[in-house]
């Protein structure tokens, strides 16, 4: 077999401009794709969506736990993906992470191919995509690798200055994709397509752009009516877990901040590019598509302090990360404005050789130096528990180690002591001191829920306990457990002593347990729903939900 090095480098050293950009797009996407490999693993949140995703394959329904209707996922289209790839291979791990694999590539796919017109241009989006967090999250097992592809089409379709009918309904649909994906992840593209379907300036008028805009978005339409109607409620259940605490707004931002700046110390790339990208391409000389969805970015940064950030360190940097490494290269290009595109050009010429160097002198030194047990707060605590997951998981997890033993060792993250107990009882319902996601993946036939009330309806909608200060982790904060209801849990019956959480339960019962077409179920997803004055007007018996509490 012959050595195909001599072949590349004389194809490199070609003074066919073509071949050279060709042969770097080859090689770029090859390391790329060594990379994400390299890098999967299954993060624990990934499974909360593995346990919907089996539940449906198996025919119990799209539930988290069999047998009551809860939507215990952020991302009801990436999983209702995963499920069909299980459906053909009824198998979980490999062939979720090839799907993530896949969708990630194809983003990566689209920068270099559709963004990159030369090879230092190429050279400088593969160091990009070598960045840390943008590689953590591209095989975890969340969303964020159908967001990177879907945040690619749409700075696709924002810059190829096509704006007619079809353009439209084609940014809907993206639109559409997008917040079934992550419904937050709009925020993104918001002022863009805000401008889009009704601010024309092409002649398709402001009707027909609505007309347009609404025919595309209508998938993501009829997903909330569905779950209106069949969960009880328009949103998953994870974000009234999540958010829905009862915790002062200025405390969330207080931690937003902190989780800004914990992955600012560990990875600046992920944090200081979509900052620093967004204000120089607001600039009047950039397409306007450029400078809205550069807005829609900083709208999106302003979103995460506001909610807290998370607790996993970099996630929800990654997509406007990509988002706006995309848009640096579309402003060197031919697609946009001819003085922005040679603006565009200089600048990103001297940002390929400087970027790179600053991010790799600051990992060398501040991380090096200040080292792991100060960062990661194994010995100097960062406020919130915010942690690099993949460090713990990756041993049990990851792609590559799983394959090596040829035995899934993802079972080993959590004791089964307090399964084997509930088995040992003989019981089918329980509530555990922690439902991880692993664990419910790994027990399908138990119905288990928890304090954090990730996967149940009830305690997601009961404020939690007072929080002193910012004593709290973003995505676990504990609920208070009502006299009577781990009693109820384990009997699938109302046992709660408090009347009006009696009368709440009650109402979450019908929404979630009882037959679809039951008119006292629809009577209680009105009431769950509406709000309480509306409630009082229809003759509703409005649920108080923000005001019941132990």
């Amino acid at each position: 077999m012959k050595n195909p090095v001599p072949a590349i480098l004389g194809t490199i050293r070609s003074g066919d401009p073509a071949i050279r950009l060709r042969t770097a797009r080859r090689a770029a996407f090859a390391a790329t794709a060594l990379l994400v490999v390299l890098f999967a693993w299954r993060s624990d949140d990934a499974f909360h969506a593995y346990a919907m995703a089996g539940h449906l394959v198996r025919g119990d329904g799209f539930v988290y736990n069999a047998g009551e209707r809860v939507l215990a996922t952020t991302c009801p289209f990436f999983t209702l993906l995963v499920a069909g790839a299980h459906f053909f291979t009824r198998e979980m791990f490999v062939t979720s992470t090839l799907v993530d694999v896949a969708l990630s590539l194809a983003a990566v796919w689209v920068l270099f191919f559709v963004f990159c017109r030369k090879p230092w241009q190429v050279f400088a989006a593969f160091l990009l995509c070598a960045d840390r967090s943008f590689l953590t999250y591209s095989a975890s097992g969340l969303e964020n690798c159908a967001l990177y592809l879907l945040a690619a089409c749409m700075a696709a379709a924002a810059t190829d200055g096509r704006r007619d009918f079809r353009a439209l309904l084609r940014l809907g649909f993206l639109a559409a994709l997008a917040a079934g994906t992550r419904m937050d992840n709009v925020l993104l593209y918001l002022p863009f397509l805000a401008w889009a379907f009704l601010f024309r300036e092409n002649g398709v008028g402001r009707a027909n752009g609505l007309l347009a805009g609404f025919i595309g978005f209508l998938p993501f339409v009829l997903w909330e009516a569905f779950c209106t109607f069949y969960y009880g409620f328009p949103f998953p259940n994870t974000a009234y877990a999540k958010l829905g605490t009862g915790i002062p707004a200025g405390a969330y931002f207080l931690r937003g901040c902190s989780y800004f700046l914990a992955t600012a110390l560990v990875d600046p790339a992920v944090v200081l590019l979509p900052l620093a990208a967004a204000f120089p391409l607001l600039s009047p000389r950039r397409d306007r598509g450029v400078r809205l969805l550069s807005a829609g970015v900083l709208l999106y940064l302003a979103y995460v302090a506001r909610i807290g950030g998370d607790f996993m360190l970099g996630r929800h940097f990654t997509v406007p990360f990509f988002l706006s490494v995309c848009l640096l290269f579309a402003s060197g290009t031919g697609r946009t404005s001819a003085a922005a595109a040679a603006d565009g050009s200089r600048r990103l010429r001297t940002f390929a050789w400087a970027a790179p160097a600053f991010f790799l002198a600051w990992t060398a030194c501040v991380c090096a130096i200040g080292g792991r047990r100060f960062l990661l707060g194994e010995g100097f605590p960062v406020p919130g528990g915010i942690v690099d997951e993949r460090v713990y998981y990756y041993r049990y997890t990851g792609f590559l180690p799983n394959l090596l033993h040829r035995k899934w060792r993802f079972e080993r993250t959590w004791s089964p002591a307090e399964v084997k107990r509930i088995r040992a009882a003989g019981r089918g319902r329980a509530f555990a001191k922690e439902a991880n996601g692993i664990i419910v993946y790994c027990n399908p036939d138990l119905y288990l829920t928890d304090r954090y009330a990730l996967g149940e309806a009830f305690l997601a909608h009961v404020p939690s306990a007072p929080v002193e200060g910012t004593g709290f982790r973003i995505g676990h904060v504990p609920r208070p457990i009502p006299a009577g209801y781990v009693e109820s849990v384990e009997s699938g019956e109302n046992r709660i002593v408090d009347p009006g959480l009696h009368a709440f339960y009650d109402k979450i019962l019908l929404a979630t347990r009882a037959p679809l077409f039951d008119r006292r179920r629809l009577r209680a997803i009105l009431e769950l729903n509406v709000p309480p004055r509306l409630a009082r007007r229809l003759g509703l018996d409005a649920a108080e939900r923000t005001d019941v509490g132990p």
